[in-house]
Order: C-alpha cells, then structure tokens, then sequence
C-alpha cells in the first residue's frame, strides 16, 4: 500500500482550526466530525499525462482537457486557472485513469503524490509531467482519528519521530519511486 493510502488524506490543514477557504469547506467538514494528526505528508497536485504527451506550460494547462475526481482540491484548482475547456468529472479515479488512457482526457489532476503512484504502476503508459505550485502552499496528509481520540499526543509524538528521524523522507522516496520535488513546476498567477 502507498505511503499516502495509509491513512485518510487531511487536504487543508487549516480545516483543524476551523480556517478553511471557501474551496475547501467540503474538506473541512471532516475536520467537524474527526481529528487528525499533525501532518505527516505534503503534496502539490500533479498532471498526469500519456506517455509522450507533454503539459509544461500554463498556456498547455489552458488548453488541455482535463480529468478530474469529484470532490477533491483539483476542480478548484483548474477554476483558478480557468482552462478553455470544462474539466470532466469522475466519480473515482480509476474512471479518470481510464479515460486518460483512452484518451477522452488530455490530463488528470491529483496529489502529486498519487499520481506518481499511478504513473509507477503503469508500466510506463503514464508520466507525470509537471506540477503545481499551489496558493496557500501544498496540500498536507495527516492521520484520521475518533473525533474524542485520546490517542492523538501519541500518534503526534510517532508521526514526529519519523519525520526528525528521516523515516516519512524514505518511505515516501520509496513507494513513490520518484522525488516530488524534481518534477517541473507550473506557477499559478
């Protein structure tokens, strides 16, 4: 299992202290009904392309025709940008990497870190081919627990340990088989 799958994704952690945007209200409310961890991970979203296929540019990402997952912090990303095309919406992922594949879709956009696992399982028909710098900074991940959790100062205290300790750098180097941090990066204006 990916690092990232690990736990559920914490998108903004602003949603702890109740200061959420209004694009991530959806995400926040999660924060109502559970506690989360400090986070542990952070990812900018990534574009997932064909092999092949390049989006480099903002002028590419204006242009291109993209696939998105419901609910997440892509389709308010790409109203940011504001492409010439509207996004197509899927339900799950895998509907989005399917119709990648299929070429119904120029791009998906996800957590980088997502899609750098999808693009390690491919077999090379994926590749991410840049990412965003994202207003507000990257979104983070964080543990998802019981809302009451008197299990939060030690899960905290884990969750810091691997993180002064090296051990979150190498797991994520690991299972995603690429540094996020090397990839192109688009500037959002």
């Amino acid at each position: 299992m990916r690092t990232v799958a690990a736990c559920c994704a914490l998108r903004e952690a602003r949603c702890r202290g109740g200061d959420c945007e209004p694009a991530s209200r959806a995400r926040c409310d999660r924060a109502k009904v559970a506690k989360f961890s400090i986070p542990y991970f952070q990812s900018n979203q990534g574009i997932l392309v064909n092999a092949g296929t390049k989006i480099a540019t903002l002028d590419d990402v204006k242009k291109a025709q993209w696939g998105v997952q419901s609910g997440t912090t892509a389709s308010d990303l790409l109203a940011k940008i504001k492409p010439s095309k509207d996004p197509k919406i899927f339900q799950s992922l895998s509907d989005a990497y399917a119709a990648l594949q299929a070429k119904q879709v120029d791009a998906v956009l996800i957590d980088t870190a997502i899609n750098l696992g999808e693009a390690a399982d491919s077999g090379g028909k994926f590749v991410v081919s840049a990412q965003f710098n994202q207003t507000g900074g990257p979104d983070q991940y964080g543990a998802m627990l019981p809302k009451n959790s008197a299990n939060a100062p030690a899960v905290n205290a884990v969750l810091k340990n691997m993180a002064d300790t090296g051990q979150l750098g190498a797991l994520a180097k690991k299972d995603l088989t690429a540094d996020p941090g090397s990839l192109p990066v688009i500037e959002i204006p």
